[in-house]
């Protein structure tokens, strides 16, 4: 094969490219963000991988002066001051605080009597909420809300953009 996708753990892909560099295979790799791990994008295996990112990504990723505002902002005021345990794994930290702001931004517009219903109303009305780690989240057609992602590829310089966000 020319090209592999992978869609796996860390773990499971570390082995299968160091099991492609045993063999001197060179597949071009596209892999998900699953394999944004930071002990993974240092095998030398990963080199010129494309890999896909649904978040916005801050300068400690993809370098000084490629990284997203909001991401930096958010790894900057949220991540280090309050979770410097996690801030050595940037993506999965920005990660779970975009998982938490659409459901901020519900329990908010649900008002101050809660029910399962007012929630769910008001996630069904999330529509265009780009001011988080997502570029634009919509919850108006069901529940996948996010439906755009962006490529990166594993340079020697580390990971840089390949493509805006692509919506879908």
């Amino acid at each position: 094969a020319d090209a592999v996708i992978l869609y796996s753990t860390p773990a499971a892909a570390a082995a299968l490219i160091n099991e492609f560099q045993r063999l001197e295979y060179r597949p071009r790799i596209l892999a998900s963000s699953t394999l944004l791990d930071p002990s993974l994008l240092q095998n030398p295996g990963m080199q010129g991988a494309l890999l896909a990112s649904f978040l916005r990504l801050p300068s400690v990723i993809v370098g000084e002066g490629n990284g997203d505002p909001i991401a930096d902002a958010a790894f900057m005021n949220i991540v280090v001051p309050y979770a410097p345990q996690v801030a050595q794994d940037p993506f999965r930290a920005l990660a779970g605080i975009g998982f938490a702001q659409p459901l901020v931004e519900a329990l908010r517009a649900a008002g101050p009597d809660l029910t399962r219903e007012s929630f769910l109303v008001a996630m069904n009305n999330i529509s265009g909420f780009d001011t988080g780690m997502f570029a634009n989240l919509d919850f108006t057609e069901g529940f996948q809300g996010n439906n755009s992602v962006m490529l990166l590829q594993m340079t020697p310089q580390g990971l840089r953009p390949a493509s805006d966000f692509i919506t879908y």
